[in-house]
Formats: structure tokens, sequence, C-alpha cells
């Protein structure tokens, strides 16, 4: 599994797709994350940050909304807080422009 298919399932998780709202019905969970990490080889502090600077950068180039944006760092922030170290280099300040 590459990080493009773990976005993408981020996106479905989400309904990121023409008018599909309210996206915060779902919400991303540690089993999607313990997968993610295992499918991928890359450790859950360094998915926590990709997925936070996509988000930015989602952001950013005004592909996806504040809303959007908003829960995915605030859903994934809990899930960061129970990660034993080492924590994420990346996340916190992303969740901190958006919080």
């Amino acid at each position: 599994m590459t990080f493009d298919e773990v976005w993408a399932e981020v996106l479905k998780i989400y309904a990121v797709r023409s008018g599909e709202r309210p996206f915060y019905n779902s919400r991303l969970t540690g089993t999607h994350i313990d997968r993610w990490s295992l499918s991928t080889g890359i450790s859950k502090p360094s998915l926590y940050d990709q997925i936070a600077i996509r988000v930015a950068r989602g952001y950013h180039e005004r592909e996806f909304d504040f809303t959007f944006c908003d829960a995915v760092v605030n859903h994934l922030s809990v899930l960061v807080t129970d990660t034993y170290p080492p924590p994420p280099e990346v996340f916190w300040d992303i969740y901190f422009a958006f919080d």
C-alpha cells in the first residue's frame, strides 16, 4: 500500500466528494492507523505527519475547506495523544494552525 492509497481511504472515510456532507459522521480510528502503518511500513508518528501535511497542502491549494481539514486533524489529535514516543514531528504544528 502507498501513501496515496492511504489518502484515498481518508477521503473515502470523510466522503470528500462532490457535495457529500456531513463528513463528520465518519472519522479516522486507531484501527485505520494500525492497518495503514502495517501496510505501508510507515511508522505511526510519520503517518500522522504525512496525513497532516497532506491536509495542510490541500487547504493551502484550496482543494479542501477549513471544516474538512479541522475535522481530520481534530480526529487525529485524539489518536496522536495515545501514541507512545516518539511523537509526530510536524503534526502538532499543523493541528494548532487549524485549532
